[in-house]
């Protein structure tokens, strides 16, 4: 490869999108690990992934209520667990 290509490449996932281009290529390594090719593994990884999300948002929404409260984060957990939002569309 040219050193222009490995320097812009340095650059582009080194110093500009480290975070965000970490954390993609984890969730894609993890995605084919699971499944390889097949959508079914992307399919179950991103379920467990929504499904964690989800309680770890249900916990801290319980820690954040008022003793008073047990119910609402379980409610506010489960519309955030099926809202739309975080649907996309292919």
């Amino acid at each position: 490869m040219p050193t222009a290509v490995i320097a812009h490449l340095y650059h582009f996932l080194l110093v500009s999108h480290m975070s965000t281009i970490i954390t993609t290529l984890c969730y894609a390594r993890m995605n084919y690990n699971v499944g390889g090719l097949s959508p079914y593994g992307y399919h179950v990884v991103n379920v467990v992934l929504h499904s964690a999300v989800t309680v770890l948002f249900m916990v801290t929404c319980k820690q954040v209520a008022p003793r008073d409260y047990q119910m609402e984060p379980v409610l506010v957990a489960a519309i955030f667990a099926v809202h739309p939002v975080h649907v996309e569309a292919v």
